[in-house]
């Protein structure tokens, strides 16, 4: 009796996991799986959705439909044919699984760098702005109120209206005109006022002010380029493929592996798409330098 019960446990360990359940049910918790990531896309555009949500989403969803897989692989590929060519299936996983990581860093790298070049335009930008003001107060009343009065529209029109323009690759007219007035400010000045030192200064920060702005203009449509996505993709697939191939037939433990791998690489994929463009609305740069100016003006106002 004892050694009928030994069989049996042998024999169920090497099924695959959850192999026992019914057909219907691996459908139903692929298409669940599908669903989920789908919806973790869409939502990354969704800017009144969590963050931590979307990444639940595309993290979750990928093991449910890497996890409803396992029958199917079961299938593809045999106890036989994985033990013939285990070696084989583990080097090449290996070596799949390191050139994917690499590439998937220099990935998350780049698209992080951008972000990071973004937040330092936009703070010279801003640290530019309230320089310019800074200095105006070293000019007649009525000069400093124009030039006071032109900075403070155009930073509400870069955080009111630019801003969420910008994450559609457009940008504000009504804040290029804004920019345009605060030049004219200068440009009309009496020819008394352009030979004191602030003059030569404050053009310098008006240059810094509109080279910035250009910079950050430029930077909404920094993306990942298609073949990029594409390999991302791909070596996403590759990897679960190889990583089924090596042998699901140990039940708990290789459902345990696929749960780990899938989810792992979903939030590789997450990482890549919420940091894709530096002003989009998820994981973006934030008017928070523009708008410290912004309050700050209106205190030394008070």
């Amino acid at each position: 009796m004892i050694g009928f019960i030994r069989m049996v446990a042998r024999r169920r360990a090497r099924q695959p996991a959850g192999s026992g359940r019914p057909r219907r049910w691996w459908m139903l918790e692929g298409l669940a799986g599908l669903g989920s990531v789908a919806a973790a896309q869409w939502l990354l555009k969704e800017s009144t959705v969590s963050v931590w949500l979307v990444a639940a989403l595309m993290v979750g969803g990928g093991v449910v439909l890497a996890d409803a897989m396992i029958p199917v692989a079961a299938r593809v590929f045999p106890a036989e044919r994985c033990e013939a060519l285990g070696n084989l299936v583990g080097g090449a996983l290996a070596i799949v699984g390191t050139v994917y990581a690499i590439v998937v860093g220099f990935v998350v790298v780049v698209v992080w760098q951008s972000v990071s070049d973004a937040e330092t335009t936009v703070a010279r930008e801003s640290n530019a702005i309230a320089g310019l003001e800074r200095m105006s107060r070293g000019y007649a009343v009525p000069v400093r109120r124009q030039v006071q009065e032109a900075a403070r529209t155009y930073l509400r029109l870069v955080i009111d209206e630019e801003w969420d323009a910008m994450a559609e690759r457009r940008s504000s007219a009504r804040a290029d005109a804004a920019l345009v007035e605060l030049w004219n400010v200068y440009t009309d000045l009496a020819p008394a006022d352009r030979t004191t030192p602030l003059y030569a200064e404050s053009l310098s920060r008006l240059n810094e002010i509109s080279d910035n702005r250009r910079l950050r203009l430029q930077a909404t449509g920094n993306r990942i380029p298609p073949l990029m996505w594409l390999l991302v993709y791909l070596g996403a697939v590759v990897t679960m493929v190889l990583a089924y191939a090596f042998g699901v037939q140990h039940g708990w433990y290789t459902r345990m592996v696929i749960w780990i791998l899938s989810g792992m690489l979903a939030f590789a994929v997450f990482l890549v798409a919420a940091l894709d463009a530096p002003f989009d609305d998820r994981m973006s740069v934030e008017p928070a330098a523009f708008v410290f100016v912004q309050d700050n003006m209106a205190e030394l106002e008070r």
